[in-house]
């Protein structure tokens, strides 16, 4: 059982490291979030941001069709696989 120490060791140095930077990440990311919500407050309180019952379905509508016909290009381009093509279509 004392040959084996040198590795609990290591593994236990690997999982701490591990366990600091999913920590990190998880900071990041919580501080990414809290930036945006920041932003979008700022922006609704100006007035920028209109209610999703605002958008008329026109509009809406032609941004699906453009973000197909992107899709399209993509695809033929060789930027993305059919079956990617065709689940971000769907």
């Amino acid at each position: 059982m004392s040959q084996y120490w040198p590795w609990f060791v290591a593994g236990g140095v690997i999982i701490a490291a591990l366990a600091g930077y999913a920590g990190y990440l998880l900071w990041r990311l919580r501080e990414q979030r809290r930036a945006l919500e920041d932003a979008q407050r700022a922006q609704s309180a100006v007035g920028m941001v209109a209610p999703a019952a605002e958008v008329e379905p026109a509009q809406h509508r032609l941004g699906a069709e453009e973000s197909i016909q992107v899709l399209a290009r993509c695809y033929l381009d060789g930027q993305v696989g059919g079956s990617e093509a065709a689940l971000r279509i769907a």
